[in-house]
């Protein structure tokens, strides 16, 4: 008689959060190795992950967060969960000292406990989810290998790393891009394009940076919707040739 063993990859349960097994693959569509933020409020790092200050370095598998201030800062992600059992992960190597601070949709503290400095810890409480936090103090540093949330009361173990699938799940929030061209038209025309992207959560808003304007008075992009951007470019007084040129970040984040 034959036994039959269950399938153990069906058994683990799918993590709630963005972009956080960074052992077997980061999403990072700024492209940046290093982000250092000391503008005291809050910027995205890699796809997911916000910090109000400090150095975030991005290695082939892990993320390494350093609070260069002089109080404490955190590595965060925003959520919407709504009120349940939930499960958190940790994977961790801790210079200093952190903790963990999770907050519900209230605004409350649900979680707020520091960690060890070797951190493979699982916590599991019953509540709403806002933000997930690992805050470091004044000077330390935390190096990240992954994180999950899960649902119930276990930690069942990270899925099998899918890229394509990642990134998709980041675009939904966050995405980038390039444009840029030449025409050859008479003075003063103005010109309208449209970009489509796959669909976002809501309607982003939309920063750009300019990076190529011969021949042209104006260019800029905006949203139409949440998977149209429109871009816009007028030629200058002259007629002949132009050339357009800009990256531009789409945010569809919830920033409160």
């Amino acid at each position: 008689m034959k036994l039959k063993l269950p399938n153990w990859g069906s058994l683990c349960k799918p993590n709630l959060l963005l972009n956080s097994d960074f052992r077997n693959g980061i999403v990072n569509q700024k492209g940046k190795t290093e982000y250092n933020n000391t503008s005291y409020s809050s910027m995205m790092t890699i796809d997911g992950w916000f910090t109000d200050y400090g150095k975030v370095n991005v290695y082939a598998s892990s993320v390494y967060f350093n609070n260069t201030g002089n109080t404490e800062y955190g590595f965060k992600q925003p959520v919407k969960f709504s009120e349940g059992t939930y499960t958190f992960y940790l994977d961790c190597a801790i210079s200093g000292s952190a903790r963990l601070l999770i907050r519900n949709t209230d605004n409350e503290i649900v979680i707020n406990e520091t960690l060890p400095s070797t951190c493979k810890k699982s916590f599991t409480f019953t509540d709403s989810i806002k933000f997930i936090s690992i805050i470091a103090s004044a000077g330390s540093a935390v190096s990240f290998n992954f994180m999950k949330i899960e649902k119930e009361e276990h930690y069942t173990g990270m899925p099998a790393w899918d890229e394509a699938l990642e990134l998709r799940k980041c675009q939904y929030r966050f995405q980038t891009g390039t444009v840029k061209g030449t025409e050859y038209t008479s003075a003063n025309q103005q010109f309208i394009r449209t970009i489509n992207i796959p669909t976002m959560a809501k309607k982003p808003s939309v920063s750009y940076e300019v990076n190529d304007t011969y021949g042209i008075d104006t260019q800029s992009v905006s949203a139409f919707d949440k998977e149209t951007l429109i871009y816009e470019f007028t030629k200058n007084a002259n007629n002949g040739g132009l050339r357009y040129g800009m990256s531009w970040e789409a945010d569809a984040y919830d920033h409160d």
